[in-house]
């Protein structure tokens, strides 16, 4: 696996995750994903969560996308190991 290979991951999911992340916020903002100002938080206006899925979108548009620079077995294991992290933050975010 050469640095090109990887680089050409990178640049991908960076791309991806630019587009996606509006999107995600009016998801978030939609539901009601949002961290309300506090007087413990340095916020004035609640901000959208979520940004985490973002990037979780992209990355796993990238490893499908180049998924023979990685290896089907450990982009299995990767994609498995963050969904269930993904899974776990949004359950604990609106809880």
């Amino acid at each position: 696996m050469g640095y090109i290979q990887l680089l050409d991951v990178l640049f991908i999911s960076t791309f991806i995750a630019y587009l996606v992340t509006p999107f995600i916020r009016t998801v978030a903002t939609k539901f009601g994903y949002l961290d309300n100002p506090q007087d413990n938080k340095v916020h004035a206006h609640p901000t959208p969560l979520l940004g985490g899925l973002a990037i979780f979108s992209a990355f796993l548009i990238a490893i499908l996308t180049k998924e023979s620079v990685i290896g089907l077995t450990q982009a299995r294991a990767m994609l498995l190991g963050v969904s269930l992290k993904v899974k776990q933050s949004i359950v604990e975010t609106h809880a």
